[in-house]
């Protein structure tokens, strides 16, 4: 709890994973690297790292050039040590991404298939995700896990779909897709997954995720409250009462507006979603922005009322968290040459500041979403050293 004080086993556990954390992100380092950067005594460095090393996460990098005087001994991280998969299931199409302890995409691959809830969709899916794994030598018996991302409510253990309008799963058990595979599995909301990938990369602030894809969702990240126990971060992620936190695409912008595929009217799914924008040319996203750098009429038009409805719901996110918020999925990939348009109009709403510096574009340009999906399972071997 905040505030309480760490008995010795947390202290040892913590030290050792902020060792680990550090030679992931520096790569090769000395023993008096390691002291410097974290403020911890030698022989505490020395114990850690004998006991990476006896875990294989660690390996011997050589020695250091001296500058004069003994050469000191490197060490190194064994990146190769775990991988994770992600996956990214949407309505056309399934990606695929690799990644090892670095928490760095390794490889990806997409495949344009559209989802289907038929025992033959989930028999081609397995396909695909074997040929991926068993295109990296000898990675099956480092497999960590795989992580899947759908458009839909998943329960907390990732192991129920509890529904997803989107796709036409209610109440879907994930063996039913994956029966007994070789791998651990697990699935994840989609904006929850991306927003994974952007937390990740800067833990420990209230974060927002905004996902403008083929539906609009979102995700909630709260600092962690364990008062300086191991950090896990997907425990960041605030699931609300029911599983369903920040579903903002069906948040009401326009009373008595189109009706959404949920049954309400006016939701902003049905004026922020890429397809509003793919309608208008001709079902390609890449295509309209296209249009819309050549000043396109019809594109920019759609364009500009799209901004204002953009607006009017990130206005709404800012006022109820007040803070920073990330726009990804599809649309947000296309959004750096027009975050000035969309700031202007964030400007005359906020009632608070005279700028919208709290909202940015997401890191990730691709596959954030099955990225997300597989960091859990790194960060999962990172808390349990």
């Amino acid at each position: 709890m905040m505030g309480e004080k760490l008995d010795s086993t947390e202290i040892r556990k913590n030290n050792k994973l902020n060792v680990f954390r550090f030679l992931m992100r520096h790569g090769r380092s000395s023993t008096q690297d390691i002291v410097s950067a974290l403020h911890l005594s030698r022989p505490t460095v020395v114990q850690v790292l004998r006991e990476l090393d006896r875990q294989h996460l660690i390996r011997d990098g050589g020695v250091f050039e001296s500058s004069g005087g003994r050469k000191a001994r490197a060490f190194e991280p064994a990146y190769d040590a775990g991988f994770a998969i992600g996956a990214d299931i949407t309505k056309s199409h399934i990606s695929f991404v690799l990644t090892d302890l670095s928490e760095k995409v390794i490889r990806s691959d997409r495949i344009q298939k559209n989802f289907e809830n038929t025992p033959e969709y989930a028999e081609s899916f397995r396909i695909y995700l074997r040929h991926f794994a068993d295109s990296e030598p000898n990675l099956r018996e480092r497999l960590l896990g795989v992580g899947i991302s759908i458009p839909g409510i998943v329960d907390r253990t990732g192991t129920r779909i509890e529904i997803s309008n989107l796709l036409g799963l209610h109440d879907m058990d994930y063996a039913d897709l994956l029966h007994d595979d070789i791998m651990p599995v697990r699935f994840m909301n989609d904006a929850n997954a991306a927003g994974m990938a952007e937390y990740f990369q800067n833990p420990g602030k209230t974060l927002f995720y905004l996902s403008l894809s083929d539906s609009v969702g979102g995700a909630v990240f709260l600092p962690d409250c364990g008062g300086g126990i191991v950090n896990d971060l997907s425990s960041n992620i605030y699931y609300g009462a029911h599983c369903h936190s920040a579903e903002v695409g069906h948040m009401v912008i326009h009373p008595d507006g189109e009706r959404c595929y949920c049954g309400k009217t006016g939701c902003a799914d049905v004026y922020c979603s890429a397809q509003r924008l793919t309608e208008a040319a001709g079902g390609s996203l890449e295509r309209f922005f296209d249009r819309v750098a050549i000043r396109d009429p019809e594109c920019c038009m759609v364009w500009d009322r799209y901004l204002d409805d953009l607006a009017i719901l990130i206005d709404n996110i800012y006022m109820m968290f007040d803070c920073r918020i990330i726009v990804g999925g599809f649309v947000g990939s296309f959004m750096v040459p027009y975050m000035e348009e969309l700031r202007s109009r964030l400007c005359s709403r906020n009632i608070f500041e005279d700028n919208a510096d709290y909202v940015h574009t997401g890191m990730f340009r691709g596959e954030a979403a099955a990225f997300g999906a597989a960091v859990l399972y790194i960060e999962k071997l990172y808390n349990n050293i």
